[in-house]
């Protein structure tokens, strides 16, 4: 369903991801970037480490799990991969096991509020 791309809401705290918002190409142009090592259309937008952070595990065994709604009105909860074990990278969770319909491990995987996964 369509949403309103801004919400009406005063901000009591700030986050780096929170409330980001586009387009679907220009996320496409985001994922291109980073299948390409930080670097586009000839240009380096981030350094080789950078990405390679950003796909290393950051939380040690913490498990990721299922992720609860803080809204039920705008998401579901969400489990990505039930029964795989799940980190967090630096702006990716990652999956630490091979995923029974081909996904490899160490595949990284993103959602927005509105489920776009």
């Amino acid at each position: 369903m369509p949403q309103p791309l801004e919400q009406q809401i005063t901000r009591t705290a700030f986050s780096g991801g929170g409330s980001l918002y586009s387009t679907a190409p220009d996320y496409l142009t985001l994922i291109r970037m980073l299948l390409q090592g930080g670097e586009f259309n000839n240009a380096r937008i981030l350094r080789v480490e950078t990405v390679a952070l950003m796909g290393q595990n950051q939380i040690g065994n913490i498990e990721a799990g299922i992720l609860k709604t803080m809204n039920p009105a705008l998401s579901n909860d969400v489990d990505f991969f039930p029964r795989i074990p799940l980190r967090w990278g630096l702006g990716h969770m990652i999956n630490m096991e091979p995923g029974p319909n081909g996904r490899s491990a160490g595949s990284l995987t993103w959602a927005g509020i509105l489920n776009t996964y």
